[in-house]
């Protein structure tokens, strides 16, 4: 009886020190903004639980504007809609969103759980004693070191003549003010002019009267922990003008996404470019490391998407209008990384097996006794 009593014990003992299996979030819906349930609170909380993103906010079981909010802001930064529209998901917490914010709070939650420290013993000197509870440890989460990535520049290529005004605009994936400068590769502390609506995800103002020319902008944004964009990101655009005769204008290009010295997770990576022409930019074509791609782009926003696998990469692109003008941009230099997987799961099996494997020596010390 004594030895069964004692093998019980040492059972609770170790069960105690196994990790727990992190339970996923389910939904037997998709969710979007003006729903409201217990899944949304679970959702709620689970944004709750990844830096940056829902920081602050409360799980009231209502989709409103801030978890709106939170959704697009993940989406955009993880990359899960390949277009900000409702037609491509934007805002709805559907299966793809829902797998991206569970690999995100397992990631999150293994990080915190490896920087647990044990509580150093309390002294036995009476005098020190007191009555006043110890703070307890929070782990402090990383600290945002990345500039913004901007995205989503407009407007692009040809508008007709006589509008009266043209919003310019673009989106960032986290909280930044952007600025802007007529003239590429202007220092950040240099950019005077910032645009009229900024400090959130999205930027934009507005040009009036515009008269027929080209227009360029070249845009730096810098998030609330001062880390700023080096590179331009351009937005271009000619008001129409056409020639009696052939037109001898060539286009022109800059390359917009990746740019240079961005550093990018292996596997899907988006190629664009901003071109415009004082007629029309007939296709936009993709270079990559002096390859072309054979992909071109006949319509606005100009873009491919390829698959890379970690090393270093050069990309330019190539813009030609109906009478066969042509322009390359500049090429830009970025480097393709291998992807941080989630440990939680390897973390969890782990734990187990040397659990067990203390079960068997225990096992094996009391029956060979």
């Amino acid at each position: 009886m004594k030895k069964f009593l004692t093998i019980f014990t040492l059972l609770l003992f170790l069960f105690s020190l196994a990790p727990q299996a992190r339970a996923e979030l389910t939904f037997k819906r998709s969710l979007w903004k003006g729903m409201s349930g217990q899944d949304v609170k679970a959702l709620q909380e689970s944004l709750r639980k990844i830096p940056g993103i829902y920081d602050g906010g409360s799980a009231t079981g209502y989709f409103g504007v801030s978890t709106d909010a939170a959704v697009k802001r993940l989406q955009a930064r993880e990359g899960v809609v390949s277009a900000m529209s409702e037609a491509a998901g934007y805002g709805m917490v559907g299966p793809k969103t829902l797998a991206k914010i569970n690999e995100i709070v397992s990631r999150v939650s293994t990080a915190t759980s490896s920087q647990i420290t044990s509580k150093p013993a309390a002294t036995s000197t009476p005098s020190a004693a007191s009555s006043t509870p110890a703070a307890s440890k929070k782990a402090l989460p990383v600290r945002d070191t990345a500039p913004p990535i901007r995205s989503w520049g407009s407007p692009s290529n040809t508008l007709p003549a006589g509008a009266a005004e043209i919003k310019i605009s673009l989106m960032t994936n986290e909280s930044a003010r952007c600025y802007w400068s007529n003239s590429p590769h202007t220092p950040f502390s240099e950019m005077a002019t910032s645009f009229s609506t900024t400090g959130g995800l999205t930027h934009s103002f507005i040009v009036r009267n515009a008269a027929v020319g080209d227009y360029a902008f070249f845009v730096k944004c810098r998030d609330q922990y001062a880390n700023a964009n080096i590179s331009d990101y351009p937005i271009i655009f000619s008001i129409e003008r056409r020639y009696s005769g052939r037109d001898y204008d060539a286009p022109r290009v800059f390359m917009s996404s990746p740019t240079n010295g961005d550093s990018i997770a292996e596997g899907r990576v988006n190629l664009s470019a901003a071109a415009a022409d004082n007629a029309g930019v007939a296709g936009v074509s993709f270079f990559l490391n002096t390859y072309d791609l054979n992909a071109e782009d006949t319509t606005p926003p100009f873009g491919i998407a390829v698959m890379l696998v970690p090393g270093s990469y050069s990309a330019f692109a190539v813009a030609r209008d109906a009478d066969g003008n042509r322009a390359t941009s500049t090429p830009v230099a970025f480097t393709v990384t291998p992807k941080v997987e989630a440990s939680a799961a390897n973390l969890y099996q782990s734990s187990m097996a040397s659990v067990f494997y203390a079960f068997a020596q225990f096992f094996e010390l009391l029956f060979h006794q």
